[in-house]
Order: C-alpha cells, then structure tokens, then sequence
C-alpha cells in the first residue's frame, strides 16, 4: 500500500529521508544545507512533463553539484516522433 506523506522536512539531521510516499503537491521542504553526501555525489533536478491528445512536452533542469544539464523533448502523437535537444555546463561553485 501507497503511503501518502504528510507536511514537514525533507530530510532530517542525519540526511536521511523523513518519510516514503507520494504527495499531490508539495508537501516536504527540502533543504541543500541538510545534505549530508560528497558534494560530487549531490544530484538535484526539476523534471516536468505536460501531454496533450497530440502533442506533448518533457523539460529536465538538473544541477549535479559539478555538471549542469537541460534537456527538452517534443512529443508528436499524431506521427509518433519527437525532438529533443540536451545542453550540458559546467558548474563553478565558490565556497568562502
């Protein structure tokens, strides 16, 4: 059975995960200084997607601490094809 999380923090002190499930919108406030990983190892990314009956629309933004990605994809129902184009960045981060 499917758990549907509640309000709260995203992680805890640890770094860990508060809690599993699924939410209809957002329900856990994420926090990058909770992070507990190598900052190589951090991945964070926004995906969204928008279907229509004959078109649609994917958008990916990603920041993996050290790599920037942005990937979008139109979907053609009606001809069963699509186009997508990716752009990669580095990412320069400067600590004080």
């Amino acid at each position: 059975m499917q758990h549907k999380m509640s309000r709260g923090d995203l992680l805890d002190l640890k770094g860990a995960l508060v809690e599993r499930g699924w939410a209809t919108e957002e329900v856990r406030r994420y926090r990058r200084a909770a992070l507990r990983s190598h900052p190589l190892r951090t991945k964070e990314w926004d995906y969204y997607c928008v279907l229509a009956k004959d078109y649609g629309l994917a958008v990916t933004v990603a920041d993996n601490d050290y790599l920037g990605f942005l990937g979008v994809t139109w979907f053609d129902f009606r001809t069963a094809s699509f186009i997508s184009e990716e752009a990669l960045a580095r990412i320069i981060r400067c600590c004080h």
